[in-house]
């Protein structure tokens, strides 16, 4: 794990990872930074050192934001059936509150909370699935129109 420097200096190493770890989600408070990987929540230094595994975590897990006095992280995960839950953290005890799920008709890509925890910004994705029909376009000349001439004309 890597953080850019400020003044255009070299980014600095905080952690190494294993080429097969992968980082999932990452956040900053106060000075230590929590990352996500695989099925845990950890801890470094912002100085760097050690990372100190937090938290169990659902594999599909990221951080949305934390609270104002840094004790809480709160956490969203999308489900297979697209549905999103959050819920928090608590940084000292580790205790988790109960899942709540997001209510929304369509799939949420990203989740931020206020720091007071009591409200949430998510990004919804919305599909139209509506056809349509176009006419009066001419015909392409190139691509598979050049390689075919079953193409009907109006």
């Amino acid at each position: 794990m890597k953080v850019s420097a400020a003044g255009g200096a070299a980014p600095q190493v905080l952690a190494s990872l294993k080429p097969e770890q992968r980082i999932h989600s990452v956040g900053w408070i106060g000075e230590s930074i929590f990352y996500i990987e695989q099925a845990g929540l950890y801890r470094v230094a912002a100085q760097g050192g050690p990372a100190t595994k937090i938290a169990d975590l659902p594999s599909e897990a990221r951080i949305g934001g934390h609270s104002s006095d840094g004790a809480k992280l709160y956490l969203y995960r999308q489900l297979e059936n697209f549905s999103t839950n959050i819920w928090s953290l608590d940084l000292k005890s580790g205790v988790t509150s109960p899942e709540v799920e997001l209510d929304t008709d369509d799939g949420v890509d990203s989740v931020s909370f206020h720091p007071s925890g009591k409200s949430v910004v998510a990004w919804v994705r919305r599909t139209d699935t509506d056809i349509y029909t176009l006419e009066g376009f001419p015909l392409p000349t190139t691509g598979l129109r050049r390689l075919s001439q079953k193409w009907a004309v109006p």
